[in-house]
């Protein structure tokens, strides 16, 4: 994701989605709090199956793991090159409204 908490206009953690994290040794799945029960299983199978395709051709770890929000370590921030939680922290863009599609209405992609 472009500018997620980095430079002049950056972004950060939209509660209504599931982002992936890729770093050099570890991927981080964070699961945002405002995900709508009823997608948080179809999200987290695309997450998964989305991981498998970035380990297959992009060489990504083999490691993942979930964290959810507000449950975020140091090492979690470290994957974003900042030393800790930064003061700005979770946001709901509104840019990205047609982006967190309701998956019970609509079919689930698979990769």
């Amino acid at each position: 994701m472009e500018n997620l908490y980095q430079g002049k206009n950056s972004k950060v953690l939209d509660p209504r989605g599931m982002f992936i994290i890729q770093g050099k040794d570890c991927i981080k799945v964070w699961v945002g709090s405002s995900i709508p029960p009823d997608n948080l299983e179809p999200y987290t199978q695309c997450a998964e199956s989305y991981i498998k395709t970035l380990q297959k051709y992009e060489r990504a770890p083999k490691s993942y793991s979930f964290v959810n929000q507000f449950e975020e370590d140091a090492s979690f921030w470290k994957l974003f090159h900042l030393d800790s939680r930064p003061a700005k922290d979770y946001e709901i863009f509104g840019e990205w409204n047609t982006i967190f599609i309701d998956v019970s209405i609509t079919p689930m992609v698979t990769f």
